[in-house]
Parts: structure tokens; C-alpha cells; sequence
């Protein structure tokens, strides 16, 4: 009798670390947060960073500036692996270390190293990104 007693709370101990591991997967699981690769990276103050074309023989590609209502306040062409900054009125708004585009059969990507976005008023950093990758969908 003492015996199975002693399998019982066993079992019911081993029960306890089997619930409390699966808890502590799902809280873990739940963490991870999956981001959507698209085409526009929001920025502060209503700032957006589009990408709109890519020259896949030059490996350039096309990047514009906008506010969120859709105006664009800067564009250029981007030559891959350059530095690349955008202004808004001529006060620098946003930069990145290196630009480098890939080309695909179904997607094209621009991934974005070191980004820093500048306050419009201030010129303070006020963001700050290892890496962006946006796409551009056929």
C-alpha cells in the first residue's frame, strides 16, 4: 500500500513539471512575434520608408520617403551595398549604413543595415534598427 502510494505522488509530481514546462513553452511561444516582410517600413512622426523599384541589371533600386497620407518628401536611387540618407526639406530624416538588394523570381528584397531616423525638429535620433528588409511582390 505504501508503495503505491509512493508511485502515486511520483506520478503526480512528475504530472506538475510535465503542466508547467508546457506553460512555460506556450508563454515563451507567444513571445515570438512573426512580422510581415512588405514593401513600406513605418517610421515616427508619420514618416514611411517605401520601396518602389528595383534596375535588376544595375542592382539599383528606388526608395522613397513619404508621410503617412501618401505625400512623398524625398526619392532616390540607390546603387546596392551604398549608404543611403533621405531628407524632408533638406533636414535629414533618415540613414542607413548599407542597402543591399536581392533579386528574385517571385520577389525582390532590399535589406537595410543600420538604420537611424532623425527627429524633423530636433535632429536628435529617435529610432534606431539593425535591420529592415522590405519586398516588392510579382
Amino acid at each position: 500500500m505504501i508503495e503505491i502510494k509512493k508511485i502515486l505522488v511520483i506520478v503526480a509530481v512528475a504530472l506538475m513539471f510535465v503542466i508547467a514546462s508546457s506553460a512555460v513553452a506556450m508563454a515563451k511561444q507567444e513571445e515570438i512575434k512573426q512580422e510581415k516582410i512588405t514593401d513600406t517600413f513605418k517610421l515616427k512622426q508619420g514618416y514611411r520608408l517605401h520601396f518602389a523599384a528595383i534596375d535588376v541589371d544595375s542592382m539599383k533600386v528606388w526608395m522613397e520617403l513619404t508621410r503617412a497620407n501618401g505625400d512623398v518628401v524625398d526619392n532616390g536611387v540607390f546603387q546596392n551595398r551604398d549608404y543611403f540618407s533621405m531628407h524632408d526639406d533638406g533636414t535629414l530624416i533618415v540613414e542607413a549604413t548599407k542597402l543591399t538588394v536581392f533579386h528574385g523570381i517571385l520577389t525582390d528584397l532590399v535589406k537595410i543595415d543600420d538604420l537611424v531616423q532623425y527627429n524633423k525638429n530636433t535632429g536628435n535620433p529617435i529610432l534606431t534598427v539593425d535591420k529592415v528588409i522590405l519586398a516588392l511582390q510579382y
